[in-house]
């Protein structure tokens, strides 16, 4: 007795074959050209839910850009003063004061209008024992352009006494004479000496005055960047550690505005980082404005469970619209 399958079976076998293949390609064809009804347009209910679970994705960002902002401030300042500030910022404009080039820190150079890789010649070239001895000197700077340095010139004040330190000619390329340089602490200001210009002064200055070190001062200008200028020197209290008193030794200059954060045009995550504004509140202006359209005047806000009557107060020099 043969075990072969008789003929007959073999045609039933390639039959049944040739059908499920037949069958397949035509299953393929079918979900490939038929048509695909396209989705039903969104409820204005189900249009709102999708834009508040993108605003809370947006948010949760957000609030962790600025958690990380608030952990790491000197660095987070430092790369806005690098690359740029966004969000509704106005740059602070190029600002003209008495400045002393072998003794100011880069943020002081980005003040008067330098540009950050200016700023990093004028400082690599002091790291290498490099001193400028007088304006026309200065003018030497890689980088500096004709019309900077006309604008800048009348201003450099040279301190003759740390030059009568240096060899004439030798810029201080002697290494011991820069170790001395970098060792050396400015002497510290006697009580009523100076009245300082709080938006004006730098790091070196601020360690002139008495308990105030190079980590006090760079909290001082790191928290001046951040709210964009004091309009107040009882702001320096809102600094943790700060010494009692410190107030008496400075002041704001007449006229000094503080740079504005435009609320109708300011990101969320701009919002965020200023220090006046918490996440509730930067989470309320835009809402607001998805809502209504453009703020007028913070009293806009007025009925918002997450703004008292001192929070406008405190925000008001600091807010356009």
């Amino acid at each position: 007795m043969s075990l072969l399958p008789s003929r007959r079976a073999l045609r039933g076998y390639v039959a049944w074959a040739v059908m499920m293949a037949a069958l397949a390609v035509g299953v393929v064809i079918y979900y490939h050209t038929r048509a695909v009804p396209a989705d039903p347009p969104l409820t204005a209910e189900e249009a709102a839910a999708v834009d508040s679970l993108c605003h809370i994705i947006a948010a949760d960002s957000a609030s962790r850009q600025g958690a990380w902002e608030r952990r790491f401030p000197e660095y987070a300042s430092r790369q806005r003063r690098n690359y740029g500030t966004h969000g509704g910022y106005t740059p602070r404009a190029a600002e003209t004061f008495p400045f002393d080039p072998n003794h100011c820190d880069s943020l002081t150079f980005l003040r008067l209008g330098l540009r950050p890789w200016q700023a990093h010649n004028a400082l690599q070239y002091r790291r290498k024992g490099g001193v400028w001895r007088s304006a026309a000197h200065f003018s030497k700077l890689y980088g500096l352009s004709e019309a900077d340095y006309r604008r800048l010139a009348p201003y450099v004040r040279i301190d003759s006494g740390a030059l009568r330190q240096t060899p004439h000619g030798s810029d201080g390329g002697v290494a011991r004479q820069r170790s001395e340089a970098t060792n050396s602490r400015p002497a510290k200001y006697t009580n009523g000496e100076v009245v300082l210009d709080i938006n004006t002064c730098d790091t070196t200055e601020l360690q002139r005055i008495p308990d105030i070190g190079s980590y006090r001062a760079r909290q001082i200008v790191s928290y001046r960047e951040q709210l964009g200028g004091f309009v107040s020197v009882a702001q320096l209290r809102e600094i943790p550690n700060l010494p009692a008193g410190l107030e008496t030794w400075f002041s704001v200059g007449e006229g000094e505005e503080p740079d504005k954060i435009n609320l109708n045009k300011a990101t969320f995550q701009a919002l965020n980082r200023h220090p006046y504004i918490s996440y509730e509140q930067a989470r309320e202006v835009v809402n607001y404005r998805r809502q209504y359209g453009d703020l007028k005047s913070l009293g806009d806000l007025r009925l918002s469970p997450h703004f008292t009557p001192a929070d406008f107060k405190r925000l008001a020099p600091y807010v356009a619209f």
